[in-house]
């Protein structure tokens, strides 16, 4: 894995602008009818926004910041703290849930690190971000590993799609620099992860018994 760096943020378009906000308002609206009343809204809100600034900066930069990972285990550790300040959850419940959260965002990590590693190998090159990688783990730490891994299926299937587009309009594999913005995909894939995952995940052991 490498990061992508080297460019500074565009100040963004007005299109983009009212994309972005369509975005954020498509999410905080599905969200809240899915989830209202429930701690884990505020979490996943914050996610959402912070997917949203990640996304527009990857377009840009190649680039995941720092920042936006750390605003997304803020927001997780946010939604928990106000589950249990609410009552919503009780202490022992509280601490198995955050490590359940903990160990889901490790496994994660571990496994994309892997299959990065492998790709990278397979490919010649770089194949997605560590931020890539960090994004996605700090999504399994809201939504759990299961849901997650819905999230990466999804976003490998959307960012194959982006990019086939991409090349067949622009003529090339992209900006010219071989590299790829997964950020995109990845917020959409964990947005329909958050409202679907779990028939996702229901449907696929359905098969399995």
């Amino acid at each position: 894995m490498e990061s992508r760096r080297g460019l500074v943020p565009s100040r963004p378009s007005p299109a983009r602008s009212l994309a972005s906000g369509a975005a954020l308002a498509a999410a905080f609206s599905s969200l809240a009818v899915r989830l209202v009343p429930s701690p884990s809204f505020l979490g996943l809100s914050l996610l959402a926004a912070s997917l949203v600034v990640a996304s527009l900066v990857d377009l840009d930069c190649r680039l995941i910041p720092n920042g936006c990972i750390l605003a997304g285990v803020a927001a997780r550790l946010l939604s928990l703290a106000f589950a249990g300040a609410s009552g919503a959850l009780a202490p022992g419940d509280l601490a198995r849930l955050l490590a359940r959260s903990a160990i889901s965002a490790c496994a994660a990590f571990a496994l994309l690190s892997f299959l990065a590693l492998v790709m990278d190998r397979i490919l010649g090159g770089a194949s997605v971000g560590g931020g890539d990688v960090k994004l996605v783990s700090v999504v399994a730490l809201h939504l759990g590993l299961a849901k997650a891994i819905v999230a990466v299926l999804v976003a490998c299937a959307l960012g194959i799609a982006s990019w086939s587009v991409s090349r067949r309009v622009r003529g090339s594999e992209g900006r010219g620099d071989g590299t790829f913005a997964w950020g995109p995909s990845i917020a959409v894939a964990s947005w329909l992860s958050a409202l679907w995952g779990d028939q996702a995940v229901a449907w696929y052991l359905s098969l399995l018994a």
